[in-house]
């Protein structure tokens, strides 16, 4: 399943939480995001967002912070907890215009706990 949410003109729309069991064929995500963007088409709708790839696009600076390389590390090595790249991969097959999205949090702490949150949300572990 694919949840998606509208602006409340109806001329934009943003892909929430995607699900598929295991079993499911191969192409059963490509074909529900194909489905919904042509029902929104035909709905008068003008934008379809896919959403966050969480940690992608994050490349070696030159002077990196340290907020910097545990965001890159999390890219190199957070496979084992989310799949970031796979989601990054499924995404870039419908060709999307990638703007940056930056998260701001109050100390180093409430950094972790805000990441642990993304990620749990992220992942379909928290509500």
């Amino acid at each position: 399943f694919v949840t998606f949410m509208t602006t409340d003109l109806n001329t934009e729309a943003t892909v929430g939480v995607m699900r598929h069991l295991p079993e499911a064929s191969s192409y059963a995500m490509e074909y529900l995001f194909t489905q919904l963007a042509l029902h929104l088409k035909e709905a008068g709708f003008r934008k379809l967002s896919l959403g966050i790839a969480p940690f992608s696009g994050m490349g070696a600076a030159k002077m990196p912070s340290p907020w910097h390389r545990f965001g890159l590390m999390v890219w190199r090595f957070g496979g084992r907890f989310y799949n970031f790249r796979g989601l990054r991969a499924f995404k870039s097959k419908f060709e999307p215009h990638w703007e940056p999205r930056y998260l701001a949090a109050s100390g180093s702490v409430g950094v972790f706990v805000t990441l642990a949150d993304l990620s749990l949300l992220a992942g379909g572990r928290r509500s």
